[in-house]
């Protein structure tokens, strides 16, 4: 009798532990697709900043390059860039996306963390 009813406990464990591995591969394409989209943003706004690092990074270059001219021709006052102001603004900038950036993959990783702890603890109960 007592194997007859471990047995049946045997066999409800197995389909449980089915039921909830077929839950949890059903919820994980949804969980991975919430968790792109604020992936999609992060690498869109590391494009931006990227471009606007490469202009910065051009008009550096412009500048110098003028300097230098100056210098070769024998010139005393070298030009003043155009957006030297704005090397100080992008700078700060930089720093402020740096914190958005750093913000959002925190975010994301305890979003992570605990969806995985969640579905740790659910299966642990079983």
């Amino acid at each position: 009798m007592q194997h007859a009813i471990a047995s049946v406990a045997e066999e409800m464990r197995k389909l449980l532990e089915a039921t909830i591995r077929d839950v949890v591969r059903s919820l994980l394409p949804e969980m991975v697709k919430i968790n792109v989209q604020p992936l999609e943003s992060v690498l869109k706004f590391n494009s931006e900043r990227l471009q606007t690092m490469e202009r910065g990074t051009s008009c550096a270059l412009q500048a110098l390059t003028e300097a230098v001219d100056a210098l070769q021709d024998g010139c005393t006052s070298i030009p003043k860039p155009v957006n030297s102001t704005s090397f100080a603004a992008n700078a700060e900038k930089e720093k402020r996306d740096d914190q958005l950036y750093s913000s959002v993959l925190r975010n994301r990783a305890v979003f992570l963390s605990d969806g995985i702890g969640v579905m740790r603890n659910r299966w642990q109960k079983y």
